[in-house]
């Protein structure tokens, strides 16, 4: 046996592997793995035991608070819709924009406030993470969209341009949909009933670019 086949089997767990990662072969790497299973009886224990314990106390524990916890039913939709009766139709757009409201107000706001030391420093100390990320929700939200534009961080990023390029113009097409939806739908001029229809073919198209970037939508 070689000695780095030695070292591979004495590692316990895949972290500390690919760290090395570099200074073993192919058969090497297989053979670390093979161990895992048929020699290790730490990792059979964790398997076997520790992790099945774990997850079903996990279970339990998520089972309460996806039910109870307010901020955690995420099964459940927040229109914004103020207390009144709304067909489907109108339920179904709302639903879909508040989506995306909440994904670039909590979601990527909290990404660029996790992100960004500067803006942790620019925190009031007085002011709690929780409180600071909701007050401004909206401008860190869109300031981490706009961040991929920024000729440094491209360079950071390590992707290639046209990975990039791809990015770019989602995050682009998120930045347009959720200021239509904010600023310029709430702002419409109430008309006649042809102008409810060219209101609801705009609200039809822009429904479906929101679709078409859906699953962009993550963190």
């Amino acid at each position: 046996m070689s000695k780095k086949d030695k070292k591979v089997g004495q590692l316990l767990n895949l972290d500390e592997f690919q760290k090395e990662r570099s200074m073993f072969d192919q058969t090497s790497f297989w053979t670390y793995l093979r161990r895992l299973d048929e020699g290790n009886v730490e990792r059979k224990l964790r398997v076997n035991i520790v992790y099945p314990v774990k997850r079903f106390l996990n279970d339990i524990k998520y089972w309460f608070i996806y039910r109870f916890h307010p901020k955690h039913k995420y099964w459940l939709i927040n229109t914004g819709l103020d207390y009144h009766y709304y067909d489907t139709d109108v339920r179904m757009l709302h639903a879909c924009f508040h989506l995306l409201k909440e994904y670039v107000e909590v979601e990527l706001a909290w990404s660029q406030y996790g992100c960004d030391k500067k803006e942790r420093e620019n925190k009031p100390r007085w002011m709690t993470a929780k409180r600071y990320v909701k007050k401004n929700g909206r401008d860190l939200g869109l300031k981490h969209l706009n961040a991929w534009f920024k000729e440094e961080n491209i360079k950071d990023s390590g992707m290639s341009p046209k990975e990039m390029l791809r990015y770019q113009k989602k995050d682009k097409e998120i930045v347009d949909l959720y200021l239509w939806w904010c600023d310029q739908r709430v702002n419409r001029e109430s008309g006649d009933w042809e102008q409810e229809i060219k209101y609801n073919k705009e609200d039809e198209r822009m429904l479906i670019r929101l679709m078409k970037i859906r699953l962009h939508l993550w963190t």
